[in-house]
C-alpha cells in the first residue's frame, strides 16, 4: 500500500521562469496590523508532558541536594573559622604574656650588665692604683740599702 504524492492542483497564475520567485498571496502584507493576519500560516506545536522521573525532576532534586550541601559546607567552614579565631586569640594572649616576661628579663639583664660593667671599671681602677703604689714602694725599697 504505497502512497503517491501529487502536487496540489495548479492555479491559473502564470508560471515564473526558472530562478524567479513570486510571493504567495496568502501572506499578509508587512503593513497589515497583527490582528488582521489570519491563522492559516501559524502552526501549533504541542509538547509531550514530562513524567515524574524525567531529567528535569531529577535535576531539581540534584539542585536541591547541591544547595543543601553548599549550605552545610558553608556552615561547617563558618564554624571552623570561629573555632580558629578563638584558638588564635588564646594563642596570641599566651604569646603576649611570654613576650612581656621576655622583655622584662632582657631589661633586667641589661641593668645587671651595666652594673657589672661599672663595678668592673672600678675594680680596674683599684688594681691600677694598687699596682702603681706597689711599684713606688718597690722603687723606694730598692733605693734604700739593705743592711743584711
Amino acid at each position: 500500500m504505497s502512497m503517491q504524492r501529487t502536487p496540489p492542483p495548479s492555479s491559473t497564475k502564470p508560471t515564473q521562469a526558472h530562478g524567479q520567485f513570486q510571493c504567495d498571496p496568502d501572506f499578509a502584507p508587512a503593513e497589515a496590523p497583527i490582528s488582521t493576519i489570519s491563522d492559516t500560516n501559524i502552526s501549533v506545536r504541542s509538547k509531550r508532558q514530562r513524567v515524574d522521573d524525567s531529567p528535569l525532576k531529577a535535576s531539581s532534586y540534584v539542585c536541591a541536594a547541591c544547595t543543601d550541601l553548599k549550605k552545610e559546607l558553608l556552615d561547617m567552614l563558618t564554624n571552623w573559622k570561629s573555632e580558629q579565631d578563638v584558638r588564635l586569640t588564646s594563642w596570641k594572649a599566651d604569646q603576649d604574656v611570654i613576650l612581656t616576661k621576655l622583655i622584662n628579663d632582657v631589661s633586667d639583664l641589661k641593668n645587671q650588665y651595666l652594673s657589672i660593667k661599672a663595678s668592673n671599671t672600678e675594680i680596674e681602677k683599684s688594681v691600677t692604683f694598687i699596682n702603681e703604689k706597689y711599684e713606688e714602694i718597690r722603687a723606694f725599697n730598692l733605693s734604700i740599702p739593705s743592711k743584711y
